[in-house]
């Protein structure tokens, strides 16, 4: 069965969905967790924002200090696999490094707003722990996001992980 679900601040449908946190003074991880073993697909990545939106900045706020970072927790929180192999996300281009599909869209008007989409597909990606349908994630484990930077100033910020569970 298909799953649409975005990373939340505790791994369910409940949680807060919109990552615009501050995770400056502690870092937050935004997630996905099931009781049962499922795919990731692909992961859309959208940054709504207005202000000054260059290459380096992050959205339309300067570059990251700290980054973001995606992991693979175990049931214990501790990293499986690091995807950034040490290196953040810190600027809008950043992503270029991930994700084949990234651009940047002006939604026009007074308000000044801009979206960045990317796409990371990862049953195309051929690499680790892929499998047939995309990435395998096991019972208890979570894909998850880790912001290290205050994003409360942002319109929006959203993951929305998309994919298939498994028994």
């Amino acid at each position: 069965m298909l799953f649409f679900r975005y990373l939340s601040d505790d791994g369910t449908d409940a949680g807060t969905k919109n990552a615009k946190v501050n995770g400056f003074a502690v870092p937050q991880y935004f997630w996905i967790e099931d009781s049962r073993t499922f795919w990731v697909n692909r992961v859309i990545i959208t940054l709504e924002d207005n202000g000054g939106w260059t290459n380096s900045n992050y959205a339309g706020r300067g570059p990251l200090g700290n980054g973001i970072f995606f992991h693979l927790l175990d049931s214990d929180n501790n990293v499986v696999l690091d995807f950034m192999d040490g290196v953040a996300v810190q600027g809008n281009s950043d992503y270029g490094r991930l994700c084949y599909d990234v651009s940047l869209l002006d939604a026009g008007g007074a308000s000044g707003i801009k979206f960045l989409h990317a796409r990371w597909t990862f049953a195309k990606a051929k690499s680790l722990r892929h499998e047939p349908n995309g990435l395998l994630v096991p019972k208890g484990y979570k894909f998850a996001v880790l912001l290290q930077d205050d994003f409360s100033a942002m319109s929006g910020h959203w993951f929305n992980a998309q994919g298939e569970w498994g028994a």
